[in-house]
């Protein structure tokens, strides 16, 4: 077979490449295994149903680029983007069904797993301006379009 031939036949294994390449990081990812198996439970540092796992040792941002680099996440805040009080040291990910928020503890972190929109509700103070409060849309803020008199409601 002549190398003019076998062009088209590594054109369409690049492209297929990249469509799997592509596929392995769709909205899909769960951080949720790698966490559990990662960093210790502990149940009691829990919040309203959100499960802790403590990670000594390890600074936030640290323990953050793990997970990211486990399970990619739909976006990734720290709390110093949300004027929050805690010194900017928290670091917030979000994914499809989940939100992780890992905050400073002790020698390190803690890691915080909950279902989205728990976690939602319970870091709004961090995360509600930037996220929908519903999974798998995008975007902060709400769906009210407001009162008063007018069309368009």
């Amino acid at each position: 077979m002549s190398t003019t031939a076998r062009r088209p036949i590594a054109i369409i294994a690049a492209i297929l490449a990249v469509v799997l390449a592509l596929g392995a990081c769709s909205s899909t990812a769960n951080p949720s295994s790698y966490i559990k198996d990662k960093y210790q439970r502990d149940a009691s540092l829990d919040e309203n149903g959100i499960q802790a796992y403590v990670a000594s040792g390890k600074d936030p941002e640290v323990v953050a680029t793990e997970i990211s680099t486990n399970a990619q996440p739909l976006d990734r805040r720290t709390s110093s983007e949300n004027a929050a009080a805690d010194g900017g040291n928290s670091v917030f990910l979000q994914y499809q069904n989940v939100i992780v928020s890992i905050f400073p503890y002790q020698d390190g972190s803690r890691v915080m797993l909950g279902d989205y929109r728990r976690a939602h509700s319970v870091y709004f103070a961090y995360i509600g301006g930037f996220w929908a409060s519903t999974p798998g849309t995008v975007g902060g803020g709400s769906n009210n379009r407001g009162g008063g008199s007018g069309s368009g409601k």
